[in-house]
């Protein structure tokens, strides 16, 4: 029976995980309609361990704070190191900002159906041990 509740709770974290991933997934694809533009600069690259590369850009925001997000990886470079790049960024910073030319990854969509699916899951089994 304990096993039953503790497979609830955890589908039901799961669950608010998704929906957290959900929100944030659409914000940064509604950035463009409503976030601040900011003129950066590429200062490094990153690879990731299946060997893409994304360009690491800096900017400041309107407060004058020097922020960084990345471009969304690539098997090229799109942005190398020193060129200006064009950043859309949240004034309330709860969105990572998004590079001006991309559209928004769907990351957190795939990441919010893991969640959700794991989350189904695990409420369902929990349940199934409960009663």
């Amino acid at each position: 029976m304990l096993v039953g509740w503790f497979l609830v709770t955890f589908g039901v974290s799961l669950l608010f995980g998704f929906l957290s991933l959900i929100l944030q997934g659409w914000r940064r694809r509604s950035l463009p309609r409503w976030g601040n533009r900011a003129s950066g600069v590429c200062v490094n690259l990153s690879w990731t361990s299946r060997g893409l590369v994304s360009s690491v850009i800096a900017y400041e925001d309107a407060h004058r704070v020097r922020r960084v997000t990345r471009s969304l990886p690539r098997n090229v470079i799109k942005y190398v190191i020193g060129e200006k790049v064009d950043v859309i960024y949240d004034p309330r910073g709860k969105v990572r900002a998004v590079v001006a030319a991309e559209n928004a990854g769907s990351g957190e969509y795939y990441l919010a159906a893991l969640c959700g699916i794991g989350g189904a899951f695990f409420v369902y089994s929990g349940m199934h041990v409960v009663l």
